[in-house]
């Protein structure tokens, strides 16, 4: 039977994994094909918004493109605007607003031109040529030119739009000319303004609507993107790179967590918000003033953050949000900077939490990291829904820890997350034992040993189905044995499946561990990692033919690369350095660095031996 002969309800499925959060989405070529499949294939062609350019292009800096965000509004809302209630996730790179200093010129230029043209005698119409909102054929065609050009073309992940583009008659349409609004369309525009800020819904409502029109006929990419969120109903997850000043933005996400009677409400299907920050020297330092009106959304369930700055300013501003209010159930900050403030605040915001992830990155920072205890403390009123715990402190790295050696393990309190259910940390985090001092350390030298420590054992909870530590060294391997003399015997740990052990290869010879578990239910791994297998844990940039990231961990610009990533971490496939980033990888292979060429030589060794063991397994 041929495509065109299925059922429609099989088409649907058929074509939904033809959708693609990055590259060209597939679902264009079947536009093309005829009438009746057209018709099915329309709805899946604008679930997908993606408006991003290279992070690294210097024409760009991965901002978004205006004319694209024109396009996109027109074809939602005057050219098909049933589609709209389709688009279930927006992707968006970098974009702005001007600044407050920026504005107040541009009113002082607009209200000189102004009078300057009562003084000329034949100057009433001088201003009016210059308004953007005159209509032109080219705004026709854009508008009158269906999905393959309009949503077609913007969402096929391949960067900002050319500067121009061939019309039929061979003549260059300009950006320029495609961003100029007509008069029609900003009506309408200005209308679902009106509509979204009354004085029920914003106390500065007579300001907030100016100032978003303007953006509008300004070009204003952040006027564009406010509009876009408030214009799609039905939005389920909303990706973004860092933006500036983006107040319509903001004031969207505001409207979202604001409880409104006898309105639809913007964004009320949102579940899964994700930003980033390019910046791995600060972070993202306002995160919080676009984190928190996200966690005010009923619906959001999933935040994630790369290069989030979270330090006592931010957990300040957390503090604001009324306690177990908010209905995420996951967080994950990758790359990122927290406090005990920031993560006691954050965390406590959140009615019933689920999952943490975190790695560390971001140095320009003076207030104390959080330690392990910290975070502890922060997960224990959730005990009873928390089921994933996924932290890598970077043990390579010296930490510059303030607070006492007591906090540098989450401690026996851990037994008492009794809904948890998967377990990946560190050796010094569950035991207080580090393999050996970091390379470069800041103050105090970090103890190898904090005394009166808990034992393994002692600290996991019963009901653990993973359990995975990195960063082992001789000092665990007690503690280990008597593991898995524990789960062998069957008194405890009855839902427990896997154990890894992720042992520091340059530091341990293979022979020394004689770890075993005679379990039928449990798999136990042990893998010998190189230091560039642990660098490429933490995430690092990847620069290939196909992607040029600074984050693998970015779900904007990583594309497969990040999925790769999360699948393979913990292993000894992937490896990456400092400065170069990932350099290996399944479908990365490049030359390593003359610099870093000595310090992988033990890479081979690493992977060898864990070959090694995993055959001692099978037997």
């Amino acid at each position: 039977m041929s495509l065109q002969n299925l059922p429609p309800e099989i088409q649907c499925r058929i074509f939904s994994h033809l959708v693609t959060n990055d590259g060209p989405s597939h679902i264009h070529a079947v536009l093309k094909t005829c009438k009746r499949l057209r018709d099915v294939a329309l709805p899946f062609s604008v679930q997908i918004f993606r408006n991003t350019s290279t992070p690294f292009d210097p024409d760009s800096s991965g901002q978004v493109s205006s004319s694209r965000n024109i396009q996109f509004l027109r074809y939602v809302l005057m050219t098909k605007p049933e589609l709209a209630k389709n688009v279930k996730t927006i992707i968006l790179g970098g974009f702005e607003s001007p600044g407050d200093d920026e504005e107040k010129e541009e009113e002082e230029e607009q209200q000189q031109e102004e009078e300057e043209g009562e003084e000329e005698e034949e100057g009433g119409d001088a201003g009016s040529q210059d308004e953007i909102g005159h209509e032109d054929e080219s705004d026709q065609d854009d508008v009158a030119s269906g999905p393959a050009s309009e949503s077609g073309d913007q969402n096929d992940g391949q960067g900002a739009e050319r500067d121009g583009e061939e019309s039929d008659d061979g003549e260059e349409i300009s950006k320029s000319d495609k961003e100029c609004l007509t008069e029609a369309e900003l009506a309408l525009f200005k209308q679902r303004i009106d509509e979204a800020l009354t004085p029920e819904t914003d106390d500065d409502y007579e300001e907030g609507r100016a100032q978003w029109f303007r953006g509008l006929q300004e070009n204003n990419t952040d006027a564009q993107v406010a509009l876009i969120l408030l214009a799609c109903p039905n939005i389920e997850r909303l990706y973004f790179s860092e933006p500036e000043s983006p107040k319509n933005f903001v004031r969207v996400l505001k409207l979202a967590g604001k409880t409104q009677h006898g309105q639809t409400r913007p964004l009320s299907n949102l579940r899964q918000a994700y930003h980033e920050s390019e910046d791995d020297s600060y972070g993202y330092l306002l995160v919080y003033e676009h984190a928190i009106p996200l966690f005010r959304i009923p619906s959001l369930r999933s935040y994630e953050c790369v290069l989030a700055n979270g330090s006592d300013e931010a957990g300040g501003a957390f503090g604001d949000i009324p306690r177990r209010s908010s209905s995420v159930e996951e967080i994950t900050l990758y790359k990122s900077f927290c406090t005990p403030l920031f993560i006691n605040n954050v965390f406590g915001a959140c009615k019933a939490l689920r999952s943490f992830e975190f790695t560390p990155a971001v140095s320009h920072v003076t207030d104390d990291r959080m330690m392990p205890r910290d975070i502890m403390d922060a997960i224990l009123p959730h005990a009873n829904t928390f089921e994933n715990i996924h932290i890598n402190l970077e043990d390579d790295q010296d930490k510059a820890w303030a607070g006492p050696n007591d906090r540098i393990y989450m401690g026996t309190d851990l037994r008492r997350m009794v809904a948890l259910k998967r377990l990946v940390a560190g050796m010094q985090s569950l035991t207080g034992f580090l393999d050996g001092l970091p390379d470069d350390i800041w103050g105090d030298s970090p103890p190898l040993e904090v005394e009166g420590a808990p034992r393994l054992v002692e600290c996991l909870p019963d009901n653990l189905e993973h359990l995975e530590i990195h960063g082992c060294g001789k000092a665990i391997l007690d503690q280990a044995g008597e593991l898995l003399g524990v789960i062998e015997s069957g008194s405890r740990f009855k839902n427990l499946r896997r154990v890894r052990f992720l042992f520091n290869a340059e530091k341990i010879d293979p022979a020394e561990v004689q770890l075993s578990c005679d379990s039928p239910d449990v798999t136990l791994d042990v893998v010998f990692q190189s230091r560039h297998n642990r660098i490429y844990d933490v995430g690092q940039s990847v620069h290939t033919e196909e992607c040029d990231a600074s984050n693998i961990c970015s779900r904007i610009f990583a594309g497969d690369f990040r999925d790769q990533w999360l699948q393979i971490r913990g292993g000894d496939v992937g490896s990456a350095t400092v400065n170069q980033g990932v350099y290996r990888a399944p479908g990365i292979d490049i030359p390593l660095d003359e610099d870093d060429e000595d310090e992988a030589g033990s890479e081979g060794e690493g992977s060898d031996a864990d070959n090694d063991n995993d055959d001692e397994d099978d037997e």
